[in-house]
């Protein structure tokens, strides 16, 4: 994963709202998973 995308991604759930917090960094978590999971198949 591009070094851009993970700092989009940092960004992304520092500038959310606080009530959205939570949701981007399951988010986030989620795709980080499918992405490791992609890679080693």
């Amino acid at each position: 994963m591009e070094s851009n995308a993970l700092a989009a991604m940092a960004l992304m759930i520092a500038l959310s709202a606080p009530a959205e917090k939570d949701t981007m960094i399951a988010l986030v978590e989620n795709f980080l998973i499918r992405h490791e999971s992609q890679e080693i198949n």
